[in-house]
């Protein structure tokens, strides 16, 4: 009744082949084998000795020095201010009513002074203990 090589108005039909498939091809199926056997670790393994060793060959002054980065100049300038903040200690923080006033202990003392108060406490402290014996 129908002719499929004619359209509606005696036009002819382009219909493709009994073999013919619409849509996208699938994918290759992945090679196990290979995969197994590690063949593609040992082809990128020889591939990075290759390179290492062509780069090897050239001379140290045509590969010229690494460049500064951003990055790296910015941590460079922090280090600095980190050693240069131990260097310098900071006072410590004291409310503005009491900086006028003095503290009742000395904690700081000059290491000469200290050494004075420890030499004038320790015949205290050895007549104190020899009263115990």
């Amino acid at each position: 009744l129908l002719n499929p090589t004619e359209g509606k108005k005696g036009v002819e039909l382009s219909i493709p082949e009994a073999d013919f498939c619409y849509g996208k091809p699938t994918k290759p199926p992945t090679p196990i084998k290979q995969v197994v056997h590690n063949f593609y670790g040992e082809t990128a393994e020889a591939n990075t000795k290759k390179r290492y060793d062509d780069i090897s060959k050239i001379p140290e002054e045509k590969l010229g020095k690494p460049r500064e980065t951003k990055a790296s100049k910015k941590s460079a300038e922090a280090i600095k201010e980190k050693t240069k903040q131990k260097s310098e200690p900071k006072s410590l923080f004291k409310m503005a009513k009491f900086q006028k006033v003095d503290p009742r202990t000395n904690t700081h003392l000059p290491q000469k002074k200290a050494k004075e108060i420890k030499k004038e406490e320790s015949p205290e402290k050895k007549n104190e203990q020899d009263s115990f014996m």
